[in-house]
Parts: C-alpha cells; sequence; structure tokens
C-alpha cells in the first residue's frame, strides 16, 4: 500500500514538473547529425532565405536545407551544386543563392539550374566574401582585389581605381557604403568610388588587423580583430567602443574571429567559446568550435559549430507557426492568452488576401512588443507571411511585472493590444 501511494505522488510529481517546466521556453536547441540530417561535418555558414527556409553550408559536404522540420542535403552526388566545399552563401533581391565554393568559384542557384563563376568565364580567380546592395548588385573580393557584378557586366577594380587587400574576410552594407574588415589593411569603406581604411593611426579602433565584422540595426559597426579584441563604431558620431576580452575575461588572447550584435546583446567568438555581452556583462554561452554566427528573422541565433548547430535566443527562442490554412477576410489581432501572463503569452494575428496582385513571399508583417514608455521590447515577427492565420509566442522572463503592448503592422494596417506581465 505504500509503495502504491509513494508511487502516486511520485507520478504527480513528475507531471507537475512536466507541466511546469514546459511554460517556460527553450532558449537552446542543439541540431547534430544523431537528431538531425546534419552531415558528420563542420558548420561554415547559416544563412536564411526570405521563406525562413535555413541553408546550412558545410566544410565538405555540400549544403543542407532546414525548413519545416525537414532536412535536404544538396552535394555534387545527389545535386548540381558545382562543389562540396562551402564557404559562404547569401541571397540576392530575387531571391537567388549565391554561393562562395572552395577551389571551385561562385555558384548562383535560382532554384532550378546552377551556374558557376570562376577564372573561365569572369574575373574571379577564387572568392573571399561577397555581399549583396540594395540595387541588387553583387560585391566580393577575389584575389586582393574588389569585384562587382551587376547580373550584366563585371567590374574588376585595380590599384588606380580602388586597389584592395587580400587579407579580406567579411563584408556588408550600412545604405549605400560598402563595409569590409580588411584583415592587415584595418577596417574598409568604400563609397562612391573611394576607399578608405580605419586603423590606429587614424581612428580609435584598437588594433590593425581586422578579422570579422557585422552591421547592426542602427548602423553600428561591431568589429572584431585579430590582437585588440573587438570594438563597436558609431561612425555618424565617430565614437568607438573597446572591449579588451584579455582584460575583461582574462582570456589567453584578444582575436575574435566573428562578431553579431542585436539591440540588447552582442556575441564574441574567441579561442575559448562564444561569450554574450550584455548590460549585465558578459556570458559564456558555448565552449568553442563556432565557426559561423546569424540571426534569423526572430532574431535567434544561429550557431554553427564543429559538427553541429545551436539555436540561443536568452529570451527564449521565438516561433512563428501558421495555424491555419483558411484565408482569413480581414486583417485581425487577438487578445493573447494568458493573460495576466507569467512569463509566456500567445499571440495571434491574420492576415488577409490581398486585392492587390500576390507579393512574392507574401507580405511585410511586423509584431514588437513595447513598454508602457513606448520603448521597443522585442520583435516577435519581422518577414513576409502569405495570407492566412498566425501564432507567435512572447516570452517576458527578463522583464519587469507591468503593462505591455502588441503592435500589429502590415501594409496600412495597424493595432495595438495591451497585456499585464505579473511575476
Amino acid at each position: 500500500m505504500l509503495k502504491r501511494i509513494c508511487l502516486k505522488y511520485f507520478l504527480t510529481l513528475l507531471i507537475f514538473l512536466t507541466l511546469v517546466l514546459s511554460a517556460y521556453p527553450q532558449n537552446i536547441i542543439v541540431y547534430n547529425s544523431g537528431n538531425s540530417g546534419l552531415p558528420n561535418d563542420d558548420v561554415t555558414c547559416i544563412t536564411p532565405d526570405r521563406y525562413g527556409a535555413k541553408w546550412i553550408g558545410t566544410s565538405d559536404s555540400g549544403i543542407v536545407k532546414f525548413y519545416n522540420n525537414q532536412w535536404t542535403r544538396y552535394d555534387s552526388a545527389n545535386s548540381g551544386v558545382p562543389g562540396n566545399k562551402i564557404r559562404d552563401i547569401v541571397f540576392d533581391r530575387n531571391g537567388i543563392m549565391w554561393v562562395i565554393i572552395s577551389e571551385k568559384g561562385l555558384g548562383r542557384y535560382d532554384g532550378q539550374n546552377w551556374i558557376l563563376y570562376n577564372s573561365s568565364n569572369s574575373p574571379l580567380v577564387g572568392v573571399s566574401c561577397i555581399a549583396v546592395d540594395s540595387n541588387d548588385t553583387k560585391w566580393m573580393v577575389t584575389r586582393g582585389r574588389l569585384a562587382k557584378f551587376d547580373n550584366s557586366n563585371w567590374t574588376l577594380f585595380d590599384t588606380a581605381n580602388g586597389g584592395f587587400y587580400s587579407g579580406s574576410f567579411q563584408m556588408d552594407f550600412a545604405g549605400d557604403t560598402l563595409w569590409i574588415a580588411a584583415g592587415l589593411k584595418g577596417l574598409a569603406r568604400y563609397c562612391n568610388g573611394s576607399l578608405n581604411y580605419y586603423n590606429m593611426q587614424n581612428s580609435g579602433i584598437p588594433d590593425n588587423v581586422v578579422l570579422s565584422l557585422y552591421i547592426d540595426k542602427s548602423r553600428n559597426k561591431w568589429v572584431g580583430t585579430m590582437f585588440g579584441g573587438a570594438a563597436k563604431f558609431n561612425s555618424v558620431q565617430n565614437i568607438w567602443t573597446n572591449f579588451n576580452l584579455m582584460d575583461s575575461l582574462n582570456l589567453g588572447n584578444n582575436s575574435v574571429p566573428d562578431i553579431i550584435s542585436d539591440d540588447s546583446s552582442a556575441y564574441f567568438n574567441t579561442s575559448f567559446g562564444l561569450y554574450r555581452y550584455s548590460r549585465n556583462g558578459f556570458q559564456l554561452i558555448n565552449n568553442g568550435g563556432v565557426n559561423c554566427l546569424n540571426y534569423d528573422k526572430y532574431f535567434n541565433l544561429w550557431i554553427g559549430n564543429t559538427n553541429e548547430v545551436v539555436i540561443y535566443n536568452p529570451k527564449g527562442i521565438v516561433n512563428v507557426k501558421n495555424e491555419s490554412v483558411k484565408i482569413p477576410d480581414n486583417f485581425s489581432l487577438i487578445q493573447n492568452y494568458p493573460n495576466p501572463f507569467n512569463p509566456v503569452t500567445k499571440i495571434k494575428f491574420s492576415i488577409p488576401a490581398v486585392s492587390s496582385p500576390r507579393v512574392p513571399g507574401g507580405n511585410l508583417v511586423q509584431l514588437k512588443v513595447y513598454d508602457v514608455t513606448g520603448r521597443e521590447v522585442q520583435t516577435l515577427v519581422n518577414e513576409r507571411l502569405q495570407p492566412g492565420t498566425y501564432e507567435a509566442s512572447f516570452d517576458g522572463s527578463a522583464l519587469n511585472t507591468g503593462v505591455y503592448f502588441y503592435k500589429l503592422v502590415t501594409g496600412n494596417f495597424s493595432e495595438t493590444k495591451k497585456m499585464l506581465l505579473i511575476k
């Protein structure tokens, strides 16, 4: 009898703990060859497309697509991929995929056919980085020279009209200005045909060797260096903020080969692990082996490691799922449930069919949360969605008790509702 009572209480406790834990969002998910379609290989890049699919490059196993919990592998044996050594993947304004393939060249994939650009049909002799501007022009570095492709013509810049250094690693755009992590030359800025460098002699950058670059939503330039740690550069106000990781974390060196940032955090990839920096200081997220970092549209951080992919969000991994295949007649934003809540609540909204011609990829939809002062707390949705009814999760575990507002904006429609967080 006593055994039956103990077993009953044990099962009750187990169910209770399961329900309690399930109410809290996951802040980390790990995929590897044992629980997914990933090959047992180094992950070199992770790039989301406009539909939310993640395209994952590997060091010697081709490309893996992850979409709707399905894994699809593309390599030279089962598809037209020109090579299996993937260095980087980007998408242009038309959704066409461009892939840097080591020892092969630059691949272009339109969903059906591959084109490979190399020295036989272009000025390219190896490509170290690539970026796409607002005019859909592709910019890249090949053998120490800056090149661009406007989808018809190639331009290769030499020393006379914009020479470049071969140690470049990453490039990105802020408006019409191209910024490049230029290795031994520092941080490069290319605008209106002029190429300028920021180094220790003419700026507040902490080191002359720049390995990595990321431009956040406020157009701050985050750079990782070889010997000087990391830095944040506000180019509008010409303010440098430096992070000496050897002093702050007592690390053995100051090298930051990759860097990324959102509104509340910056992530520094070091030889000793991946560190998150926020107003609470530094936090170790991953012990090492990190090859690449990228955000998805919900600002979940995707981390490419040796033989695995990690998804991380300190506020809980945000996911949006389509709840219904029925096309709504009107826009609507539903009251969150539960409300009041602690710490997680669900928000449903509906997007109707539009009378204008169908927008490729759907309508741009934004769902954001604000505090009572009007400060943006979190972006839950910022993507193109097809007509339908959707549900988003909001986690308030990092926030104080109080009233918050969530606002849906798409096209000419805008609606705001109030919710209450009680802890």
